[in-house]
């Protein structure tokens, strides 16, 4: 019964013949503590419950015959079931076959009283797998008999899959490096070798394992050693990467140029751990480089002498030249000034077949007059700088047009000359190219009562070519190697006059100018000349 004071106790009365106690007043055996124990334990097992039963970490009991005891939510939801469905069943019935054969080795271990932290791989209900690590420890009763294993399981699998994809990366990375053809290894802060690729194989004539852990005073010879060193560690001191050309040896002795950079690695909080190294043997390279160095420090001494002899060569062209225009011009004048004199003072002694031949006599010289002053501007062509500036050939070209209408106004030429072509040369010089074209033009359609005559320009595989075409007397394609060449004429002198220098000239100017000339035509069906410039 309880007292007022909610103190509990037992009362006893006194019966008729029997032992009075305490003067046979009312006893009470004061049981309070005892019941305050069983209180405090209920409540210290609720505390319990609630931690186990709302514990992050999954929480697994088996009894002896390795079969479910208990399993809390977060257990019974990591393997998606309920703890009802997982209640009696066999630990083995969640895992697969491989799974079976590692749990019972780890069982016969609990027996032996052992405690493990590992991993394990579970199969969910949903037959997906599920990575766990165990924190496991045995359990036995008070004379020491197993009667089970407890479990605290952490789900691991997002860390496992992250880790698995983590190590296929790591691979592909690691087979990506070895197949390099540059040499590639990573170095520790003393310079040792961590990781090397196929090439540095194949250089060294070493194996992987002969070089991993190995230092550069392992592996080189001091002095290649020594230098190797001061440029791993400067690498190391950088915060840029460092790329420099270095002498060494080759697993035959040979020496070798290598093309190298080296680079500082970091850890995730900026401290240097080491760095990567990565080399390319460029010794053929700077043999063919040196090879051609030598080769341009010849041609450079042959151009020089070519130079010399080419300079010697134009002065004796001027030297040519000067005896041209006064040494040869002198006796032509001579003869035909006697030729006049004669033709004047004894124009009565003469007879017919006499003035004739005075006549011829004079052509001739004129004739060779015209020869050597082609002869001259044609040498003048290959002379002199080429000044160059933007020049307006559309208004050259309509000059050339209009001079060549006011000698012979009587003709009926239509001129088409396109507008704003501008171009970039020795304005001078493409004077004389369209004023050869343009006449050309004008003499090849006298024959024609009415002609046309265009100037243009066109875009031909992305280059800008000029034009200059007529609908005259043509030519025949298969003399196209003649038409550029000096005193080729393709036409009697009766059929049109000339002495075949204009082309020639065109030709000259346009190669000084670094462009190219070419002709498309057919017997009267007229002539097109194109021209590019540089």
């Amino acid at each position: 019964m309880r007292n007022k004071k909610d103190v509990w106790g037992i009362t006893m009365k006194r019966a008729k013949g029997s032992m009075a106690l305490d003067g046979e007043k009312q006893c009470h055996i004061d049981i309070n503590e005892r019941k305050i124990a069983q209180e405090k334990l209920r409540q210290s097992e609720e505390k319990y419950r609630l931690i186990v039963e709302t514990a992050n970490e999954g929480i697994w009991l088996i009894d002896k015959d390795s079969k479910t005891s208990y399993v809390n939510d977060r257990m019974a939801d990591m393997l998606g079931f309920t703890k009802e469905e997982m209640a009696g069943v066999s630990l083995f019935d969640f895992m697969d076959a491989e799974g079976k054969n590692i749990a019972e080795k780890l069982i016969r271990r609990r027996k032996l009283g052992i405690k493990e932290v590992h991993d394990f791989r579970f199969l969910r209900k949903d037959k997906k797998y599920i990575y766990a690590s165990l924190k496991t420890s045995p359990v036995f009763d008070k004379n020491n008999n197993y009667v089970g294993a407890l479990a605290m399981v952490t789900d691991i699998t997002d860390n496992k899959r992250a880790e698995e994809v983590l190590i296929e990366t790591k691979s592909k990375l690691q087979a990506l490096i070895h197949e390099i053809p540059d040499m590639v290894i990573f170095k520790d802060l003393n310079c040792r070798h961590l990781i090397v690729n196929k090439a540095v194989e194949e250089f060294t004539g070493l194996t992987y394992d002969e070089l991993v852990g190995k230092t550069n005073e392992e592996i080189l010879p001091p002095d290649i050693a020594k230098t190797c060193r001061q440029a791993d560690e400067y690498a190391m001191r950088s915060s840029e990467p460092i790329r420099y050309e270095e002498n060494t040896i080759n697993k035959s002795g040979k020496q070798m140029i290598l093309d190298t950079i080296k680079a500082p690695i970091h850890d995730a909080q900026g401290k240097v751990m080491g760095l990567v190294m990565i080399s390319r043997d460029i010794t053929d390279r700077k043999m063919a480089e040196e090879e051609i160095r030598m080769l341009n420090a010849q041609l450079e001494q042959r151009v020089k002498e070519r130079t010399a002899q080419l300079d010697a060569a134009n002065k004796e062209l001027e030297a040519f030249s000067y005896s041209v225009s006064h040494d040869l011009r002198a006796p032509l004048r001579s003869i035909d000034g006697f030729a006049h004199a004669i033709e004047e003072d004894y124009q009565g002694r003469l007879d017919d077949t006499g003035r004739a031949y005075i006549n011829r006599m004079r052509l001739a010289v004129k004739k060779m007059t015209e020869l050597i002053e082609a002869m001259l501007s044609l040498s003048r062509m290959t002379r002199g700088e080429i000044q160059h500036e933007a020049v307006d050939l559309s208004m050259i070209a309509r000059k050339i047009s209009d001079e060549l209408k006011a000698k012979e106004p009587q003709r009926q030429v239509e001129f088409i000359i396109q507008d704003g072509i501008i171009a970039n040369g020795d304005a001078r010089m493409l004077n004389i190219v369209l004023e050869n074209l343009i006449s050309n033009a004008w003499k090849f359609t006298s024959k024609h009562p009415v002609a046309r005559i265009e100037f243009g320009e066109i875009v031909v595989e992305g280059n800008t070519e000029y034009f200059v075409r007529d609908d005259g007397a043509g030519f025949d394609k298969s003399y196209d190697a003649k038409l550029f060449s000096a005193f080729s004429r393709l036409h009697t002198e009766a059929e049109f006059p000339g002495i075949g220098i204009g082309l020639a000239t065109v030709a000259r100017i346009i190669h000084r100018h670094g462009g190219k000339v070419r002709a498309e035509g057919a017997v009267e069906k007229g002539a097109t000349f194109y021209f590019s410039l540089i």
